[in-house]
């Protein structure tokens, strides 16, 4: 059977793992992971974010203890390089970018093999080629077969063993088999098959030259279990595509064999790890700041890497700004601008400002500034109002529109305004009177979570026709608060997210304006 010890954090599992391997000989290890969703690092969005490939890194050394790197065979079960099957025109450079860069930090730490997801294909199965290769991974895929001019044809390899051997030189060999469901939706130019004749052959035929079995699949757990149930002789299924936080694998038995079932957390923010002696041991630690490099350490290779990727996309992001600038700026001269932004909304709901100046969503872009991902257009959509509205911003250094002190007889003498998040600091501490000054220093302000967020655009209120809205609906929240992006929103109910509805209204109530006038 499979023993599975408590969930532990980065810096516990690296000091527990250390002092167990010291009494006794150290295995192979299979180091897994599924749902990447494309995260190179923890975007800060999250409370106390878990993830990261530097993390990663970090604790694939925790687990070494006397072993080399070639001792882990790391898999992953696929949705690895992107977060959505089909990515915004205005995202797809900075798309680009971040899934090569992840493709290399893959590289740098090890992955071996890797079954493709449905939103693998984001970019097209030409760019999934060239992102595999990049990875210096195996694409396994027994049933996938692609369309050609003379018909279908499979197209990645279907199995492979690993040969691995624990620190004593005894030998292990894995047999790794890859399966896509038939139902995760597939680009039309691909078709997942029917695989139980092939998967049933494959355990025949591997269990004479290998000694444990693994399928990697990208199925959803419902499909791992009918699965386990129906074909015996599997040891491991390291699965993806449904999100089942498998905190404890699910075991199947036929007789003197059982096969487990595994699935971790998506966005990296924790693997799992199955020690191959007997019985085998599992494990699923969470990628924490426990983990992160010590502040004077020189940075790795992989760290530049980071480094170096959120330059690209700022970079990608100032030209793509160009592109749509013109068509935001023709918008704007045909009327009343549609975003007002709380710079506004203040003049006659101060009252209201007070009170959000000193909430959490006052200081979202503060959060994005701190993890350097301020001008990453992804993070943008969901921290700040009007981001690639025809009728609202498009310049991601221009977040504010500063008015020029009417005072100075000079505009180009005069002071120069202060940076954007030491000015909305300034303005969530303040005092009333002086927030009330520096609110007369921006007419506009799309930076941070605020009131058009929430209730909507407000255009040409109050002088319009329309009315916005003063009860804010469930629905205008979860846009952003996903499950990715806000886990303790949801609960866990059979492997699935599931919102929380008492939590979700508590922080709506949290988070409501007072009523009435200042």
């Amino acid at each position: 059977m499979i023993r599975q010890r408590p969930f532990l954090a980065g810096a516990a599992l690296g000091l527990l793992l250390l002092s167990t391997a010291m009494a006794a000989d150290k295995a192979p290890i299979i180091v897994h992971s599924n749902d990447v969703l494309g995260e190179i690092e923890p975007c800060g969005c999250r409370t106390n974010p878990t993830g990261g490939m530097v993390r990663k890194d970090r604790l694939l050394d925790s687990l070494l203890s006397g072993r080399t790197r070639d001792q882990l065979l790391q898999l992953d079960a696929g949705d690895l390089f992107f977060s959505t099957q089909e990515v915004p025109e205005t995202l797809k450079r900075q798309t680009e970018i971040q899934s090569l860069a992840l493709a290399r930090a893959l590289k740098l730490t090890g992955l071996r093999a890797l079954v493709p997801g449905e939103k693998d294909f984001a970019l097209g199965t030409a760019f999934f080629d060239k992102l595999v290769a990049e990875s210096g991974a195996m694409a396994l895929g027994a049933n996938l077969e692609k369309k050609t001019r003379t018909g279908w044809k499979r197209w990645l390899r279907s199995e492979h063993i690993f040969e691995l051997r624990s620190t004593d030189g005894v030998r292990h060999r894995v047999a790794v088999i890859g399966i896509v469901g038939r139902n995760v939706g597939l680009p039309p130019e691909l078709r997942a098959t029917d695989f139980g004749p092939l998967v049933k052959k494959w355990v025949r035929e591997a269990r004479k030259k290998a000694d444990w079995l693994v399928a990697l699949t990208h199925q959803g757990f419902d499909e791992d279990l009918k699965l386990a149930e129906s074909i015996p002789g599997i040891d491991f299924i390291i699965g993806a595509h449904s999100q089942s936080y498998l905190q404890q694998p699910r075991t199947v038995e036929h007789g003197p064999r059982r096969t487990s079932i595994h699935q971790c957390s998506f966005r990296n923010q924790a693997v799992g790890t199955i020690e191959l002696k007997a019985p085998p041991e599992s494990q699923m630690p969470a990628l924490d700041a426990d983990l992160d490099p010590p502040a004077d350490q020189v940075p790795s290779e992989l760290q530049k890497l980071v480094l170096l990727t959120k330059e690209q996309i700022a970079e990608a992001n100032r030209e793509e700004e160009k592109k749509i600038s013109a068509i935001v700026q023709a918008a704007q001269k045909e009327g009343t601008p549609k975003f007002q932004t709380f710079a506004r909304c203040a003049d006659c709901h101060f009252k209201q400002f007070d009170f959000w100046r000193k909430t959490p969503h006052a200081a979202a872009y503060a959060t994005l500034v701190k993890a350097g991902q301020h001008q990453n257009l992804e993070c943008l959509s969901c921290h700040t109002v009007g981001l690639n509205d025809p009728e609202g911003f498009s310049r991601l250094h221009q977040l504010v529109e500063w008015n020029q002190d009417p005072s100075a007889k000079d505009p180009a003498k005069a002071p120069k305004k202060p940076a954007l998040e030491s000015w909305i600091a300034e303005l969530r501490t303040s005092k009333p009177t002086v927030a009330r000054e520096l609110l007369r220093q921006a007419s506009r302000v799309h930076a941070t979570v605020q009131c058009e967020n929430c209730h909507g655009a407000g255009r040409d209120h109050p002088f319009g026709l329309e009315t916005m809205p003063k009860v804010v609906a469930a629905q205008s929240c979860l846009k952003c608060h996903s499950p990715e992006r806000a886990p303790a929103w949801y609960l866990t109910v059979d492997g699935q997210p599931k919102l929380d509805e008492a939590k979700v209204s508590a922080n709506l109530k949290k988070m409501a304006c007072p009523a009435g006038d200042e």
